[in-house]
C-alpha cells in the first residue's frame, strides 16, 4: 500500500472516497456493514450513530447520507482530515473528532455503534498498523467495557469480524456477562468469510 501514489479515488456504492497516504483504504467488508444496515432498519433518519475508527470516512458519510446524525472518531489525525476532505465531497455534515479509543466520547449516547476496527491482537508501529491491529485488544476491551454506558435504550453495535479471528480469539474472551450477540450477516470477501455481529447489551 505504501507503494501507491496519494491521493487516489475509490467508487464505493455510489459515492466517491479520496485515500490520503497514511490511511488504510475503505474495503469491500465496510459495504457488507451498510447492506446489513440498509436490511435490517428502514428508516436511519431518526438515528444517533457512532463510527468507531472512521478510516477514509465511508461509513460515516453512507449513515449521514441516510439522514443520520453521525460522530466520528478514529486515533489517526491522517484518517480524521481525509475523512472531513471525503464528508465536504459528498457534502455531508459529520461531527469528527481525533480519539484514542473512546477517549472523546463524554455523556453522549449512540443508537447505532459502527466498529470497524482492527481484529488481530498484535503491536501497531504506525498508523496504516493500527487499521490492523488492534493493540493488547484495547478497541474491542473498551467498546465492550463502555457500551452500557454509550448505548442508547434498545442500541446496538454492528461489528466486522473473520472467521479466522472467531477461531483465534473468540469474542466471548473480550465481552461481560452483560452483553449478547449474535451473526447478522456473513460473506466471503478475498477468499475469507466475513461476519458482522450484532452486539446489546442485556
Amino acid at each position: 500500500m505504501k507503494k501507491l501514489k496519494y491521493p487516489y479515488e475509490m467508487q464505493r456504492m455510489g459515492i466517491t472516497i479520496q485515500i490520503e497516504e497514511n490511511v488504510y483504504p475503505t474495503s469491500a467488508i465496510s459495504e457488507l456493514i451498510i447492506e446489513t444496515l440498509d436490511a435490517k432498519e428502514k428508516n436511519l433518519s431518526s438515528k444517533k450513530v457512532l463510527d468507531y475508527g472512521t478510516g477514509a470516512g465511508f461509513l460515516a458519510i453512507q449513515l449521514a447520507l441516510r439522514g443520520s446524525e453521525v460522530t466520528a472518531i478514529d486515533i489517526n489525525p491522517y484518517a480524521i482530515e481525509c475523512a472531513k476532505g471525503n464528508a465536504i465531497r459528498n457534502n455531508v455534515k459529520i461531527d469528527f473528532r481525533k480519539s484514542n479509543c473512546l477517549d472523546a466520547i463524554t455523556n453522549e449516547k449512540f443508537d447505532i455503534i459502527l466498529a470497524g476496527m482492527p481484529w488481530d491482537n498484535e503491536k501497531a508501529d504506525d498508523y496504516m498498523e493500527m487499521a490492523l491491529f488492534d493493540t493488547n485488544a484495547n478497541m474491542k476491551k473498551t467498546l465492550f467495557k463502555k457500551a452500557k454506558e454509550i448505548l442508547s435504550k434498545n442500541g446496538y453495535i454492528l461489528m466486522t469480524y473473520a472467521e479466522f479471528m472467531i477461531k483465534k480469539q473468540p469474542l466471548k474472551d473480550f465481552i461481560g456477562n452483560d452483553i449478547q450477540y449474535r451473526i447478522e450477516n456473513e460473506k466471503i470477501i478475498n477468499n475469507e468469510l466475513h461476519y458482522i455481529i450484532k452486539l446489546w447489551c442485556k
